[in-house]
């Protein structure tokens, strides 16, 4: 019975993953929807709350976004990055930090995603503004 959800799921997440990759707007769009619904995680804790399956599902979503790559095979963190921190995912992924239950079992593999994704935003974005000021 799992076995048929799991392949769902990972197949959802291919697609939307490639969208991703193919659409500035699909990105826009995906990542504003998934800032949204960690805001309302968030929103919903009074005091500190264990991770759900969701918010596993999303940093991992958002992670396999910002490694992708195009069929050419050249990377899209850059765009990615923009795109996560136009959509303020940066300010939602710290507020999940904040209120994670961090005792929880659950809680250190999404924490280990949303600082793997912060740390190739803010990469990405130094490397952004480096460029420019060489220019």
């Amino acid at each position: 019975d799992g076995d048929w959800r799991q392949k769902l799921a990972t197949r959802a997440n291919q697609f939307m993953v490639a969208a991703c990759v193919r659409s500035t707007e699909a990105r826009r769009r995906i990542f504003t929807e998934i800032g949204h619904i960690i805001n309302e995680f968030v929103d919903s804790c009074t005091g500190v709350k264990p991770p759900g399956t969701e918010i596993q599902v999303f940093v991992d979503l958002i992670n396999d976004v910002l490694a992708a790559r195009t069929r050419a095979g050249s990377s899209i963190s850059a765009e990615a990055s923009t795109t996560f921190m136009d959509a303020g995912l940066v300010k939602s992924f710290t507020r999940v930090l904040q209120v994670l239950d961090l005792d929880h079992a659950d809680s250190s593999k999404v924490v280990t995603g949303i600082v793997k994704a912060l740390e190739l935003v803010t990469k990405e974005h130094v490397h952004s503004v480096e460029s420019s000021a060489g220019k």
